[in-house]
């Protein structure tokens, strides 16, 4: 019932699953002590929830995220765990059954810091479907991730030019080009909406 046993606990316990893989049973019990009214224990069971060895644990991290009681290093903490656990499953090396889309929004609904939002539009940029440039466009009128944000449209705009939405695709890099502040993001999202290949970004 102490806090310092509790630690000692939760820690291996995550170490135990990561080298045998998902146990939903576990992740409950690691789930459960994100409520306990140790500090402590909280901060110990979402450390050992952001390094969960597939992407059961996302939507609890995401849900963390939210919660009143959470700090700021706590919440940056677990919305990255949570957006790389969508990510892997996006790349394919996580066949876990998780909608990375539903998380991705998840996430889009709830950020609100420059940091935050830097973590969704990056990862974002790897996620080759109509949905994350949706995402991806209200970030375009954000000055603080502007830049980033249209980056990352043009790194997933090629993939999806010659399919349904096209005409949607070249829309937002015709966006880009007209309002964009960096140099390379406008060359950029004007060769690909061309059918050109990206040129390299300067450093």
């Amino acid at each position: 019932t102490d806090a310092d046993t509790k630690i000692s606990l939760l820690l291996p316990l995550g170490a135990i699953v990561r080298s045998n893989g998902g146990n939903d049973k576990a992740l409950l019990v690691v789930q459960s002590a994100l409520t306990d009214t140790s500090e402590r224990v909280r901060d110990a069971a979402l450390r050992t929830l952001v390094n969960w060895p597939d992407a059961a644990a996302g939507r609890p991290l995401v849900e963390f995220a939210t919660r009143s009681d959470a700090t700021p290093m706590q919440r940056e903490n677990a919305l990255r765990g949570a957006i790389r656990m969508a990510e892997n499953v996006v790349a394919g090396r996580d066949p876990s059954p998780l909608d990375p889309l539903a998380l991705f929004r998840k996430v889009d609904s709830i950020v609100r810091t420059k940091d935050e939002k830097l973590m969704l539009v990056s990862s974002l940029a790897s996620c080759k479907r109509i949905e994350a440039v949706r995402m991806l466009q209200r970030y375009l009128d954000d000055p603080a991730v502007q830049t980033p944000a249209a980056l990352a449209v043009v790194q997933v705009a090629p993939a999806l030019l010659n399919a349904e939405h096209g005409a949607e695709i070249k829309q937002v890099l015709e966006r880009i080009v007209a309002t964009a502040k960096d140099e390379d993001a406008r060359r950029n999202a004007a060769r690909v909406a061309k059918g050109l290949p990206s040129g390299e970004a300067r450093p």
